[in-house]
């Protein structure tokens, strides 16, 4: 949030008001800083202290290379420890610029900065060495320049021989004390270079952590580090591992969560942080957070014990029982333990998965610091967004939470996420989502905010830059942020890209869909929209007043429309059953993708190629395989089946794969033209769905074997054809099976052939279900298919998948 005067900058004319910095193209200024804001400053990083160059220093050299940019003039950076020396014209940063009248008005984090023209200097100071640095990226937009995404594509800063500053007397502070954006992965996901100009890029938009946040380890996933690291424990006494329902209703001990409503667990727990303390060499009254969240994914304990803590209450979105009592009674019990000993000391974890509630039992002691983390709930929408099912449940979450921290005086956190889960190469936005949830955290008194992202520029940047700025004011409105962005980002063709962006918003949000990754993507963009869409980026890109850096921005725009247009036509063959089709749109959607990442590894994220392979031409390659000679289909399965619900997943037992069963009141769903979310079918999260089918079976066809395809589920698929069991795919979320049908069909006769899909893991938001892709009976040599058990996997969110090694 800002307060001042004077924010019309003067740039290329003299006036006798203004302090001189450049004139034609000559240093007139000089910089002036005190020498003991240019040495290397200890910071946390990586979760460990690191000697670094101090944040002005690092500032002071940007504040050069835009001013030689802008005007072909350097200053002279001149250290100085006495303020009276400094003559004018000068930039003086930092605890000189205090000491010679521009004294910030404390703020809750001390991030506050102030810039000031008095007696022909221009004074920049912070409340502390950083946030003087914020003070000089505050001064550069002063001067217009700004940075729309990383590298030197991303800088905007414009051309004037001369510079010189009006009466100014700002002062601004950030709306959040943490504010950060981060991409992982490490250098697979981000090499070197890269992650260079996304390090400079944040420090640029002036993102941060204040000194309350400063000295955290990551409040993330520790159980799973708990059980790798007192392994020998664990394998004495096994009752500290979760008791976890299996597949065929026993009951088994095993990781990586743990028996929290044990004491033994509770004192492990206790003695991980004391050796943490040790290890680091931390004093004992170090005012640290540490994590005692749970692994990812699910198969928390149904002890009796446990099950007695937690409510009998079932997460909406994910059908899981609740855990969150669990992970916040192990966190009282830690605290009540040696809280006393580590009297400054916080824990942590993220209220995300199968623990994003609100305690139902269990108070939460008043050092607990939550991370709601809402990882399952709709990325096209924000939180207050009433086409969105899911965030009206996050939004009761966050209530509760806010509710409970503010009497308490508990500052809460958030870690949001800016792009679609499993695709990352669609058109996709939060222009809307991500002002409006940041206005959202404001009003409920949320300190920090962290957002996960990944390096998709040409989808992202509008996005990541309105987050940016909104950090800092979220009094800002996001349609004009939307127009300074495009004006900057692509010049003349500002006005078409704009309107292309607030379609796609339009669109996205007003569909109601919540399905992640490319599921929804056909039902959310239709040929209206694509037409129109098309014609905003091509009108723009025609405009004959472009620069080359705009136009290379227009044409990182079309990129990810480009992708959707590819992939729009690949479901179409697919759904068409032109297998052959779709595998040659799939493998140019795969070139595409590979030049486009080659040519620019800034606007292209390198996950798609995993999502494309395992999630669209896996399912082609199948498809095709079984379609083509020696193969041929039979019979298409059709889009609508008979369908019933088996949220029990006793279905088996209920004979409904028998011949007699009268299905004929089965409800009737759509399979691969429509999603689970769609048909209002997004909250059966648990058990069975059952398909049934007729088709025939030519006599002529005696002799060759017999195969169904599915092309896609979630997540095992078991087949009966005429009441005979006939075989199971084992657990292949969103991943097509074949299953031998020679010995249980008919020739010359009709046929039934039943399907359950069986959901094994509901750790998954992208709210898929049943079959999902299309799907046929085939004929040709008879498959050779051995029998497969569930395989022992723990299914994470997103649909990533993680076997389950028990301790040993």
């Amino acid at each position: 949030m800002a307060v001042g005067i004077g924010l019309i900058l003067i740039i290329g004319t003299a006036s006798s008001a203004e302090v001189p910095v450049v004139e034609k193209s000559k240093p007139v200024a000089k910089i002036y800083v005190h020498p003991d804001e240019l040495k290397p400053v200890e910071r946390m990083k990586y979760y460990k202290m690191n000697k670094m160059p101090s944040e002005l220093s690092i500032a002071l050299r940007d504040l050069n290379y835009h001013l030689e940019k802008m005007s072909g003039a350097k200053l002279d950076i001149v250290e100085e420890s006495d303020p009276q020396k400094i003559p004018s014209p000068a930039i003086v940063v930092g605890k000189l610029a205090e000491q010679l009248g521009a004294v910030c008005a404390p703020s809750e984090w001390k991030e506050g900065y102030r810039i000031l023209t008095r007696d022909g200097r221009v004074l920049i100071s912070g409340e502390r060495l950083v946030a003087s640095s914020y003070g000089v990226y505050g001064f550069l937009q002063m001067m217009g320049c700004d940075w729309v995404m990383p590298g030197p594509l991303g800088e905007v800063i414009p051309k004037r021989d001369t510079v010189g500053i009006p009466e100014t007397d700002l002062a601004v502070k950030p709306d959040f004390g943490l504010r950060w954006m981060w991409i992982g992965g490490g250098p697979k996901y981000l090499a070197k270079e890269p992650r260079a100009e996304y390090d400079q890029w944040l420090i640029r938009q002036r993102m941060g952590v204040c000194e309350e946040y400063s000295e955290r380890i990551n409040e993330a996933h520790m159980w799973n580090k708990l059980v790798d690291k007192y392994k020998a424990e664990f394998q004495k006494d096994p009752e500290m591992l979760a008791l976890v329902r299996m597949a065929d209703g026993s009951y088994k001990r095993q990781g990586p969560q743990i028996e929290t409503s044990n004491p033994k667990t509770v004192d492990l727990v206790a003695r991980y942080i004391r050796e943490q303390f040790v290890e680091n060499n931390w004093p004992k009254d170090k005012k640290i957070t540490l994590s005692v969240g749970p692994a990812d994914g699910l198969d928390f304990s149904e002890s009796p014990e446990s099950r007695g803590l937690a409510p009998e209450k079932f997460n909406p979105v994910s059908g899981t029982r609740d855990a969150t009592d669990l992970v916040v009674d192990l966190a009282n019990k830690v605290i009540e333990k040696i809280g006393n000993e580590y009297p400054n000391l916080t824990l942590g974890f993220y209220v995300y998965s199968a623990h994003d509630d609100f305690p139902q039992k269990v108070i939460p002691n008043p050092r607990i610091r939550p991370i709601l983390a809402p990882i399952t709930y709709s990325r096209l929408h924000s939180t207050n967004d009433p086409h969105s099912k899911t965030r009206t449940y996050y939004r009761n979450v966050a209530d509760k939470w806010a509710e409970w921290a503010k009497p308490n005086g508990v500052p809460l956190m958030v870690y949001e996420y800016n792009w679609n889960l499993a695709e990352n190469m669609l058109p996709f936005t939060r222009i809307k989502t991500i002002a409006e949830d940041l206005k959202f955290y404001k009003e409920r008194n949320f300190h920090s905010i962290t957002v996960e992202s990944i390096n998709a520029w040409a989808t992202l940047a509008p996005h990541n830059y309105i987050f940016a700025r909104m950090t800092w004011d979220t009094s800002l409105d996001w349609r004009k942020l939307l127009s300074e962005f495009c004006r900057k980002a692509y010049g003349a063709g500002a006005e078409d890209i704009e309107k292309y962006y607030l379609r796609l918003v339009d669109v996205q949000g007003k569909a109601g869909l919540e399905a992640g990754s490319y599921y929804s993507a056909a039902l959310i963009f239709n040929d209206a929209y694509v037409k129109a869409a098309r014609t905003d980026i091509d009108t723009a890109l025609k405009n004959p007043d472009l620069s080359t850096e705009q136009r290379k921005r227009i044409e990182a725009v079309s990129l990810g429309f480009h992708s959707l247009e590819l992939y729009l036509a690949w479901n179409r063959a697919s759904n068409e059953f032109d297998f052959a089709k779709a595998m040659k749109i799939g493998e140019e959607m795969r070139a595409y993708y590979k030049t486009t990442l080659e040519a620019n590894p800034l606007f292209i994220a390198r996950q798609p190629k995993v999502y494309i392979d395992r999630f669209l031409l896996k399912a082609t390659e199948d498809s095709l395989k079984f379609s083509t000679p020696p193969y041929k289909i039979v019979y298409k399965l059709p889009d609508q089946l008979q369908t019933t619900f088996d949220p029990t997943g006793q279905g088996e037992y209920l004979n409904l794969y028998g011949t007699e069963i009268n299905d004929s009141g089965w409800v009737r769903t759509k399979t691969w033209s429509s999603t689970w979310d769609a048909q209002g079918l997004g909250l059966l999260r648990t058990g069975s769905v059952w398909y049934r089918i007729n088709f025939d079976v030519p006599a002529d066809l005696r002799g060759q074997g017999i195969g169904l395809l599915l092309g896609a589920f979630d997540d095992e698929a078991k087949v009966w054809g005429n009441g005979k069991y006939a075989g199971t795919s084992g657990i292949k979320f969103a991943q097509p099976a074949a299953i031998d049908l020679t010995d249980a069909i008919v020739y010359g006769g009709n046929n039934q052939l039943t399907i359950e899909i069986r959901r094994n893991s509901l750790a998954n938001e992208l709210l898929t279900g049943g079959i999902f892709r299309p799907s046929f009976v085939f004929c040709g040599p008879r498959i050779v298919q051995s029998e497969r058990p569930a395989e022992a996997v723990r299914v994470l969110p997103g649909g990533e998948q993680e076997k389950v090694a028990p301790i040993k």
